[in-house]
């Protein structure tokens, strides 16, 4: 929807405003960019809203992290889980290509983590949430191997970061066919012994 005034689409209201407005920042200008101002600026209000809403860039980060996550996981297919291998992961490519800014944030974070350690405990909680999206999932598909969530996580994690970097959505695709098709394998494996 957008904002007829200022000609700014309209992203939500207070906190969630400008964190949203803080995901953007950090997709197209880096972590390195990310100030009151900047944030203020992409959210189309005075810098002094976004000090009394967070206090510090720190606290906005770390909000903004668990917004990210929280609405990537619960816009893909991995809660509840599904049915078929069939919808394992589909619309995924799509979601990266629809949810670019908020999987760069969260990569970029993710990177940052290296340099700060702070991040590190919200990193963790982050992949914690996918790891345990994707083990309900292979869970349900009667898949309980702790090495094969581990790979899938992998492998996923890789196809959206692929996607997100390169914006390949058919090479994104073919490789969650090819994981889904390797799954079915695997499962018709364990029917058979």
């Amino acid at each position: 929807m957008s904002d007829t005034k200022n000609g700014r689409t309209d992203y939500g209201t207070g906190k969630e405003a400008l964190i949203r407005a803080a995901i953007r920042a950090v997709a197209t200008g880096g972590l390195r960019r990310l100030t009151y101002r900047s944030v203020a600026a992409e959210a189309g209000v005075a810098h002094g809203l976004v000090v009394h809403h967070f206090g510090s860039i720190q606290n906005l980060l770390h909000e903004a992290l668990r917004f990210a996550a929280t609405e990537s996981l619960a816009l893909s297919s991995f809660y509840p889980p599904v049915d078929t291998v069939d919808e394992f992961a589909e619309g995924l490519a799509e979601l990266a290509e629809k949810d670019a800014a908020v999987q760069a944030f969260q990569y970029e974070l993710v990177l940052e983590s290296r340099r700060d350690p702070a991040l590190v405990p919200e990193i963790e909680a982050y992949h914690a949430q996918y790891r345990a999206a994707i083990h309900r999932q292979l869970h349900h598909f009667g898949l309980r191997d702790e090495a094969l969530t581990d790979l899938v996580w992998a492998t996923l994690d890789g196809i959206v970061f692929q996607q997100t970097a390169l914006g390949r959505t058919e090479t994104s695709r073919a490789s969650l066919e090819r994981l889904r098709s390797l799954l079915r394998g695997l499962m018709s494996e364990r029917a058979h012994s």
